[in-house]
């Protein structure tokens, strides 16, 4: 099964949120196959995945969360919304690989940028397996490459 995406990194990413996150939500587009996948459902919240660099795996984790939308102007209009997460926060390797990685990104971003260029793409290869790389809208080298 293909699944394939991008993420343009931003302040949760690189844990810089109030929360230090270390993660962001999954494309919509992708979210129901992964949900299959993974076989993520209320008794399995969660499942432990690694992402591939080069010959190098970082463990990480794809999470289900339900979301409440609180603004609508009645009551009865709220909706609970499924999101998927990949995240990283309690993998010290992980952060690490991702912060010198990208620092340069993440320096522009700790400065305020907001990034609208610069995507990390993640290619399903199986056994809970992500392969990464990099791309960015102006033809730059693969940082994952080494």
């Amino acid at each position: 099964m293909l699944i394939e995406f991008v993420n343009a990194p931003n302040k949760c990413f690189f844990g810089l949120d109030k929360g230090g996150s270390h993660s962001f939500t999954i494309p919509a587009s992708v979210k129901h196959r992964l949900i299959d996948l993974f076989e993520l459902s209320e008794g399995n919240l969660q499942t432990e995945i690694a992402f591939k660099i080069g010959q190098v795996f970082y463990p990480a984790e794809i999470r289900l969360g339900r979301v409440l939308n609180i603004r609508p102007h009645r009551l009865q209009d709220r909706k609970k919304t499924d999101v998927v997460k990949f995240q990283w926060a309690k993998f010290d390797n992980t952060k690490t690989m991702v912060r010198d990685k990208l620092d340069t990104l993440r320096l522009r971003i700790l400065n305020g940028e907001i990034n609208k260029s610069d995507f990390v793409r993640f290619r399903y290869v199986g056994d809970n397996i992500f392969e990464l790389a990099s791309s960015t809208i102006v033809a730059l080298p693969n940082i994952f490459e080494d």
